[in-house]
């Protein structure tokens, strides 16, 4: 009977009712009371196990479902076996696991989308969702990235605005002349005045007067010009008289 009722302090079902069955076996009908009241606790340990074991995979799937806060709950309505339980408890620790790396993927997934790596986000994202479906932060980390995934479509469908390259059929232009260099005024005068000199030594009147004209367009009242048109002028005055004369 010891050994029934050590092992029913353990939670030991199987070897308390290994035990009764052997005082049952043993003890006459003036310990039948003895054996009920060990029976009625064994019923109470087998049914607290049966809730342990229900809950043990209750836990599992909570977790298995991204729902690790529900751990801590669903314990704390157990019978108050179960919490002890090595099993059990395993469970609760996964869960807080699970949890820290949640909020871990959310941080993170902030700090990618921040950098501009959105598939990065997104799969910070999923993979906290995966370890905690109710992790704070979610929300405002899907958000973000649908707004920023909304910016970069916008920008990707607006028309780039591109460079229209007109190819022109070639030019064919004509050969100038060689550009000579320019003529300085006061060397074009003094070879008119010159040309109109020699013009007057050979009595060339028209031409020397022509000549001093053309000098004087380039420079007014140049003296020189002058005197040249004078010369001009008088030599032909003079050939004129002496004609008339004869």
């Amino acid at each position: 009977m010891t050994e029934a009722r050590l092992a029913l302090a353990a939670g030991d079902a199987v070897a308390a009712e290994s035990g009764i069955d052997r005082v049952r076996s043993v003890c006459g009908v003036e310990q039948s009371g003895a054996v009920e009241v060990l029976e009625t606790q064994l019923g109470h340990l087998k049914a607290q196990v049966a809730a342990c074991v229900a809950l043990e995979k209750n836990l599992l799937k909570a977790l298995s479902s991204g729902h690790p806060r529900d751990v801590s709950g669903r314990v704390v309505k157990a019978p108050r076996g179960c919490a002890s339980q090595p099993a059990i408890t395993r469970l609760v620790e996964r869960g807080a696991r699970q949890i820290e790396l949640a909020t871990t993927a959310v941080n993170d997934g902030f700090g990618r989308l921040n950098a501009g790596d959105l598939d990065g986000a997104d799969a910070m994202l999923a993979r906290a969702l995966r370890s905690d479906a109710q992790v704070s932060g979610a929300e405002g980390l899907r958000s973000s990235l649908a707004k920023a995934r909304l910016a970069l479509a916008v920008s990707h469908s607006t028309p780039a605005v591109t460079s229209v390259v007109v190819t022109q059929p070639p030019v064919t232009r004509t050969p100038r002349a060689p550009v000579q260099a320019p003529v300085r005024v006061d060397s074009v005068f003094d070879d008119l005045v010159g040309d109109g000199r020699r013009a007057l030594q050979r009595k060339n009147y028209a031409e020397a007067k022509s000549a001093a004209k053309s000098a004087l367009r380039l420079s007014p009242g140049n003296r020189s010009a002058q005197a040249l048109l004078r010369e001009a002028e008088d030599g032909e005055r003079e050939a004129l008289q002496g004609m008339n004369i004869r």
